[in-house]
């Protein structure tokens, strides 16, 4: 008996060593925390209504952009007001902005918008906010945007194509839908259908207050 309870104390003993060993997990780096922070402060404050976000946008210190900024830019602007044409017969409507700041040195876009999805769909109203890295080269730590949500990843997929996390709608952010973080290489089947590659951060609410 005792013998056995030398072998067991040893057993634990060399497991606290190997635990002790291993290397901790790495942190979210810099720009990482600086991204998600940045998508935070202009996103968050006003997100209940289209026009609070512009504010909060303004406030974050984000400068109004043009289509021409980035040719990415612009293929997101188009496909956003594809969208718009399609709301149209449904008697819904789409306003949107586009917004650009420099984030860690490097250059950022931010498109906010606001989606009257109609009559068919009791004229949901939802806003949106999207931060664009369109010269990122590999994917932000989900776990960045797991400490702002407060809750973990609830679905992912990684691959050569696509880095891609999802998150369940935050307790702590009632109206806000899932939240998603995605990374689209350069080289992608996933690039024509996104209208970009690089890095988007972006998540809906459902509003009650229509936008002007």
């Amino acid at each position: 008996m005792q013998q056995r309870a030398a072998q067991l104390a040893g057993v634990v003993a060399a497991l606290g060593v190997a635990l002790a060993a291993a290397p901790a997990l790495a942190a979210p780096s810099a720009y990482d925390t600086a991204f998600v922070s940045a998508f935070a402060d202009a996103c968050i404050p006003g997100r209940l209504s289209y026009e609070a976000t512009e504010a909060a946008v303004a406030k974050a210190g984000w400068v109004a952009a043009q289509s021409s900024a980035d040719p990415q830019l612009g293929i997101v602007e188009k496909l956003t007001d594809d969208v718009a044409k399609k709301l149209e017969p449904l008697k819904g409507r789409m306003v949107y902005a586009a917004y650009a700041k420099t984030i860690e040195g490097l250059p950022h876009f931010l498109v906010i918008s606001f989606a009257d999805l109609g009559p068919a769909a009791a004229n949901e109203s939802v806003v949106g906010c999207f931060l664009y890295n369109f010269n990122a080269v590999a994917s932000v730590d989900p776990e960045a945007v797991t400490a702002l949500m407060g809750a973990p990843v609830a679905d992912s997929q990684v691959d050569e194509h696509i880095a891609s996390y999802s998150w369940a709608p935050s307790p702590t952010l009632p109206g806000t839908r899932e939240t998603y973080l995605t990374f689209v290489p350069e080289v992608s089947q996933y690039k024509e259908q996104t209208g970009f590659s690089g890095q988007v951060l972006q998540f809906n609410t459902t509003v009650t207050v229509e936008a002007k």
